[in-house]
């Protein structure tokens, strides 16, 4: 049977400093990615609701008239709001699926 010594003290603290660094680096570029997913995601959808309200100012009188200036704003920006969440959201989970799993 050999009784080798195992790692060192110093030598464990070593390996977990460089763990962490790369997992450091891991988080930066997961976050990197989540971040352009959730912009990518509200101009999109932005640049949609926004033409549907404008739209409905011009076609729908009772959307002209019955809807306030925070309400209409409200119904462009909601749903740009949630899909960029929730595409942020989704790609920083796959990004740490993949991390892990390396």
């Amino acid at each position: 049977m050999d009784k080798s010594p195992g790692p060192s003290r110093a030598e464990e603290a070593a390996a977990s400093v460089a763990r962490s660094a790369q997992h450091e680096a891991r988080i930066k570029s997961c976050m990197q990615e989540a971040a352009e997913a959730g912009l990518k995601g509200f101009v999109l959808t932005g640049v949609g609701s926004t033409a549907a309200v404008v739209g409905a100012m011009y076609t729908s009188p009772w959307f002209k008239k019955f809807l306030g200036p925070s309400g209409k704003t409200a119904m462009a920006f909601t749903p740009a709001l949630f899909v960029g969440f929730l595409h942020g959201e989704q790609q920083m989970t796959d990004c740490t699926r993949r991390t892990i799993h390396r």
